[in-house]
């Protein structure tokens, strides 16, 4: 049964489409990524590249036609958070309008569907208690805003028309192959092999969920593949919040002579630059019903970052 995963050439799309294939699925990209993806597939069949658009519908159906496409991942990424405000009329489009370009393809096709989604949903919580799925959204930008949307008619396709839709909502993700603006884990992993001192005026108590694509990837799959379900939407991350301070500390066990140098508390700049603080994923769900159990530590995934820097990168 071939899958089609959309986006796939972004950093949890390529990751997920490894992850399928090591499964066994015949995987079809539909990404408008124009370069070459061999090396990407090291000891994995190369999967078909299809460029296209995910607002395209008529070529997103002629391609489900063409490939006998079963299932989907919707993992396309138009715009990052923080360009959605200089552009909100395309970010919508690229969001809303082609999440809604999706669902309606898995409902003429019949087609199985993971979408993902962000825990930006539920927006700052200065509490910091775990977040849960049933919590109330409360997406404060517009890039959590546009998901929160997204998430929202995901499951009434589900209700009204039955589509089998889950919906994914990750948290602060980090891996090889990132592109575009690198998540502060792997800046300071770059920076501190560069011999940059890192210094920031406060921050040492900001903490996120940091997850690392491998774990993001698996819990995609296993919403993809795992029937029955009782619920349509699940928090995949680490579920447990890693201060800037530990990061750091992390940094610099594993680069030697690596220096960063963090004041206290919260970061005010960080919490403009879109890395707002709340609490963890609750993850309870996802563990009952999928089956999904992080396997990476904050430690664990900077270390596999960091091998994958220093041998691979340069080989690409």
């Amino acid at each position: 049964m071939s899958i089609l995963i959309i986006g796939g050439m972004g950093l949890v799309g390529l990751h997920t489409t490894r992850r399928f294939l090591r499964a066994g699925y015949p995987v079809i990209i539909y990404d408008p990524y124009d370069g070459d993806i061999g090396d990407l597939f090291e000891g994995l069949p190369v999967p078909v590249h299809i460029r296209g658009d995910v607002n395209d519908f008529d070529h997103l159906l002629e391609v489900v036609d063409r490939h006998g496409i079963r299932g989907a991942v919707h993992a396309a990424l138009g715009y990052r958070a923080a360009d959605c405000a200089n552009d909100p009329f395309a970010s919508f489009s690229a969001e809303v309008q082609g999440t809604f370009k999706v669902l309606e393809a898995a409902r003429v096709k019949n087609l199985r569907l993971v979408c993902v989604s962000t825990q930006a949903v539920y927006g700052p919580r200065d509490d910091l208690r775990p977040v849960k799925e049933d919590d109330r959204l409360n997406p404060v930008g517009l890039y959590p805003c546009w998901k929160a949307m997204c998430d929202l008619v995901c499951i009434n396709y589900h209700l009204v028309f039955g589509v089998d839709v889950v919906i994914t909502r990750l948290s602060w993700v980090y891996g090889p192959h990132r592109r575009g603006t690198r998540p502060i884990v792997e800046q300071w992993l770059r920076n501190s092999l560069a011999g940059v001192v890192i210094e920031m005026a406060d921050g040492a108590e900001h903490q996120n969920d940091w997850t690392y694509v491998e774990d993001a990837s698996e819990g995609i799959f296993l919403a993809y593949s795992v029937r029955p379900i009782e619920h349509r939407i699940f928090n995949i991350s680490q579920g447990k919040n890693v201060t800037f301070q530990e990061l750091a500390q992390t940094v610099m066990d594993l680069v030697p002579g690596a220096r960063i140098k963090l004041g206290s508390g919260r970061s005010v700049s960080m919490t403009k630059a879109s890395v707002p603080m709340r609490g963890p994923g609750d993850i309870t769900r996802a563990r009952k019903e999928l089956g999904f159990e992080p396997h990476f530590t904050i430690q664990k995934g900077a270390a596999e970052l960091l091998s994958w820097i220093k041998t691979k990168e340069p080989l690409l």
